[in-house]
């Protein structure tokens, strides 16, 4: 599975070619990814990362549903997170 280590952006504003001289704004997301790969070879198993990048283009509108259902899954996590971290805490204390 990779792991996510830094992201980019990019803001274009590309010429809108059906209506000139009126433009539309485009974001470049960037993703810089991390994942273990392991080998085999004369001296054993070797294990090492390869280093890969996702780049999507889209507009503010898809950015910005994106980025609320990025929100959403991200307190979600966050609550899940703490309910069972706070289970093992009572366990603990048992």
């Amino acid at each position: 599975m990779k792991g996510l280590l830094a992201h980019a952006s990019n803001l274009f504003l590309i010429p809108e070619l059906k209506e000139p001289p009126k433009v539309r704004a485009q974001i470049e997301l960037i993703l810089i990814c991390s994942e273990a790969s392991y080998s085999y070879g004369l001296e054993g198993l070797a294990r090492g990362r390869d280093v890969s990048d996702l780049r999507v283009m889209c507009g503010h509108k898809e950015l910005r549903e994106m980025a609320t259902q990025l929100l959403s899954l991200a307190a979600e996590a966050e609550s899940l997170e703490k309910v069972m971290n706070g289970l093992q805490e009572e366990r603990g204390h048992e």
